[in-house]
């Protein structure tokens, strides 16, 4: 996208050096009066051409401005395309930012979690050896008392 922004960039430095070219040989032409045209030429073609040069002048200059306008709309759709575009990918990192603080919190969730399960699952484990420890020794009393 940006090199096509430059490029239309370049064609409408082109086309303004053409129209400033264009305006500097009618100023030539047109602050030379009829009779001094009439005068340099030898003969009427040599001053219809002069003349037909002014017209031609004068429609490059209209048609190098149509371009003109043409390759700056074209610019500026281009620009706006290209700063909808930088937006979007703004907008699309934010939510990609939101989403990593979402998937580190749960992840800590996830990590506290599962520390507080194994504490109380070694708690847990210690308690039925315990218990299994007691019941032994609650055997073993109840074992020698009936055997007395």
């Amino acid at each position: 996208m940006g090199d096509e922004i430059s490029k239309t960039e370049t064609s409408i430095e082109v086309d303004k050096q053409a129209i400033a070219n264009a305006i500097k040989n009618i100023n030539l032409l047109e602050n030379t009066n009829i009779i001094q045209i009439i005068l340099s030429n030898k003969n009427i073609t040599d001053i219809w051409n002069d003349i037909d040069n002014i017209k031609e002048t004068q429609n490059v200059i209209i048609n190098r401005s149509k371009e003109l306008a043409v390759l700056k709309t074209d610019l500026e759709a281009k620009q706006t395309n290209l700063t909808g575009q930088k937006n979007s990918l703004v907008s699309l990192k934010q939510d990609l930012n939101g989403k990593k603080q979402a998937v580190l919190s749960t992840t800590q969730q996830q990590t506290t979690l599962l520390t507080q399960t194994k504490n109380k699952e070694a708690t847990f484990v210690q308690l039925v050896k315990t218990k299994e420890e007691q019941k032994a020794q609650f055997e073993k009393e109840l074992y020698a008392f009936e055997s007395s």
